[in-house]
């Protein structure tokens, strides 16, 4: 069940724009110990609550705007502990305030933003049960704080750019980095459409990507007696480039992707030290598409 309400005020000839939302809404979650057995003990879950936003932007020329935002949000979870519980819910308040930036029509726009994020009841994946099954265990409160932006371009009519980048960490409230969190990442893609007759129909485009400073718990790992074990291990980093052809005649579309195209090995993902999700090798695919 959910509500919300949401109004907006344009004030000083739509030069200062306020935005505020409050919403209502939740679920119940019934658990039962045995599914197998209609005799066994019932437990029901209640978690209803009360997101809102409110921000202010104002417009300082046609080109730049400033504003700032304050908003707070519940996630529910899955996650169980060792017994079985359902862990509590995520509850994240979240300011940040920046500028936008705006030329030609549109066609060239950029933001920056510094941001402060607080999250509570943080959940980490820690192990499997005996059962094999798998748990993890609240970290309490971790704050993010950083700045990110993005870039978007209309070169020309034919050809665009977009660039995205963030720096900042994840700490838990002892002032640690938080496991799976990272430093810093950045990413740019292109795409060119060409127009001479020859070759009209064709397009091209690609990009690359990079995170940086990403660490895992070492808890699981077994060191050499008489090492000094790390709390964490930082997984180094690599750019995984994407390159793109397309074709399109009539109402048949042909595409080629090349993933990973410098064929680097470097982890994708990883829930700790030793459970790590690797990138794929160079991939190429071709794909044929039509409308009717």
């Amino acid at each position: 069940m959910s509500t919300s309400l949401r109004h907006s005020i344009d004030l000083f000839d739509e030069r200062l724009y306020l935005v505020g939302s409050i919403s209502y809404g939740g679920s119940d979650t019934v658990t039962r110990t045995n599914i197998a057995s209609s005799t066994a003990p019932v437990t029901t879950q209640r978690a209803y609550n009360w997101p809102y936003t409110y921000s202010a932007s104002y417009k300082v020329f046609e080109f730049l705007s400033v504003y700032v935002t304050q908003s707070r949000s519940f996630g529910r979870q899955y996650q169980r502990d060792i017994n079985g519980n359902t862990l509590p819910d995520q509850v994240t308040t979240g300011r940040d305030g920046g500028f936008k930036l705006r030329f030609r029509d549109g066609k060239f726009t950029a933001s920056f933003a510094f941001f402060d994020t607080e999250t509570t009841n943080q959940a980490v994946f820690v192990g499997v049960t005996p059962q094999g099954v798998s748990y993890s265990a609240p970290a309490g409160t971790t704050r993010q704080k950083g700045a990110e932006g993005d870039i978007s371009a209309a070169i020309t009519d034919n050809w665009q750019l977009m660039a995205t980048w963030y720096k900042g960490e994840t700490k838990d409230v002892n002032g640690v980095r938080f496991a799976n969190s990272y430093t810093g990442s950045w990413s740019a893609f292109t795409r060119y459409d060409f127009t001479v007759p020859a070759l009209r129909g064709f397009s091209i485009g690609g990009g690359g990507s990079r995170i940086n400073g990403r660490i895992v718990a070492t808890s699981g790992v077994t060191f050499p007696v008489g090492y000094v074990v790390p709390r964490f291990i930082t997984l180094d980093p690599e750019i995984l480039v994407n390159v793109f052809a397309t074709y399109k005649w009539r109402n048949w579309t042909f595409r080629a992707n090349v993933e990973n195209v410098l064929d680097k090995a470097f982890p994708m993902g990883a829930q700790n030290a030793w459970i790590v999700d690797p990138s794929a090798p160079r991939t190429l695919s071709l794909s044929v598409g039509m409308t009717f």
